[in-house]
């Protein structure tokens, strides 16, 4: 099977992008995670599958860079914004809305929630600010912007270590969906943010983080609407307000504005046959990326688990030069593992790979 994706970032904070509306696609934490594996897979903060929605122009799901699916991304909503030219998005974290203005891109992430149990934290604490401190770090605004942040503000943004401290205060169970930990400086010029993003470490940019930093530096009168908030890899403009056609002025909204990335197309070199587990389809991927490009290659990653699934594997390769009578075939996977001998045997395969040696397999000649 083939998969087109298209790679992409916003300001840095870079996504694999599958759009499934027409052809569905199976993604879990395995795929997600495989996929997002910068030595062995394609390499990305965040997975983006693109699925059809009855309540927008379409559903964004987000799996993080450990396989975790999460509610929302600010900067894959541009992204997605840009490649596809929706003006609306299904998330787990709400509807968002999205607009582009020549290069630039703008979303509304909706309204900022504040409540403990909306956060969410595991028992009932002020979140403005909350009383625990890690560290140096204290006195934090806790929000959700589709997904949970906790804002520390700062004198100096670099002399803290959020490589130590960030995932100390993820992983705190105060927190019981984790959370993201965001510094932030404000000067003059605006808000400097690190961000350690929850599953994926330290990233270059994070747009949500930056959202929640802009509403906590807004509503506490440290900087006015709108706040421009500058990041390792880049700056976007944030402007909090009510909403067009929102019949309550009280309710807050956020938008962010940013300029997006040139994004790459990109095609895997080699034609997958897949049998038995998602680990198998995941791997597929992998292995199909590691293809010359200049090469015809059908690769079939067999399954073991019984006597039909052996069977479904000789099927698939004879199908497969019936199809692909110029391609090469090579068979991988649990049945060539066991069994090599007779794969090998077939005169439609070229060659039979361990599964110690799949993810290589083009390279290890």
């Amino acid at each position: 099977m083939a998969v087109t994706f298209h790679k992409m970032h916003g300001l840095g904070n870079d996504f694999v992008i599958f759009d499934a509306r027409e052809q569905p696609l199976g993604v879990d934490e395995v795929v997600a995670r495989s996929v997002a594996d910068r030595r062995t897979g394609i390499g990305c903060d965040q997975l983006i599958l693109l699925e059809p929605s009855s309540a927008a122009d379409l559903k964004m799901r987000i799996w993080n860079h450990d396989g975790i699916e999460v509610e929302s991304c600010g900067n894959a909503s541009r992204c997605v914004v840009a490649l596809t030219g929706a003006m609306s998005i299904e998330t787990g974290g709400g509807l968002v809305g999205g607009m582009g203005h020549g290069s630039d891109v703008e979303v509304a992430m909706g309204e900022p929630r504040f409540e403990w149990d909306q956060v969410p934290m595991s028992y009932a604490m002020s979140t403005n600010p909350v009383p625990i401190a890690w560290g140096d770090l204290e006195h934090p605004v806790a929000l959700n912007v589709g997904n949970p942040h906790l804002v520390f503000f700062v004198e100096d943004v670099a002399a803290i270590e959020l490589d130590e401290l960030g995932p100390r205060i993820e992983h705190d169970p105060v927190f019981p969906e984790r959370i993201n930990v965001n510094v932030a400086e404000v000067g003059p010029g605006g808000i400097r943010l690190r961000t350690w993003e929850r599953g994926s470490g330290l990233t270059r940019a994070c747009g949500t983080g930056a959202c929640a930093t802009a509403v906590a530096a807004i509503l506490g009168k440290r900087t006015q609407s709108p706040a421009k908030v500058s990041m390792p890899g880049g700056s976007s403009q944030h402007r909090l307000g009510t909403g067009r056609a929102d019949p309550d002025a009280r309710r807050r909204h956020l938008r962010i504005q940013g300029r997006d990335r040139p994004r790459r197309r990109s095609r895997v070199s080699a034609e997958t046959i897949t049998l038995g587990c998602r680990l198998n389809f995941a791997e597929s991927q992998t292995i199909a990326r590691t293809a010359p490009p200049d090469e015809d290659w059908v690769v079939v990653n067999s399954c073991a688990v019984t006597a039909e699934a052996v069977r479904q594997t000789r099927q698939a390769i004879r199908r497969a030069r019936r199809e692909r009578p110029d391609a090469r075939i090579l068979v991988t996977g649990c049945a060539a593992e066991l069994d090599p001998g007779s794969f090998e045997a077939m005169p439609e395969v070229e060659r039979v790979v361990a599964n110690t040696h799949k993810l290589s397999s083009f390279l290890a000649r």
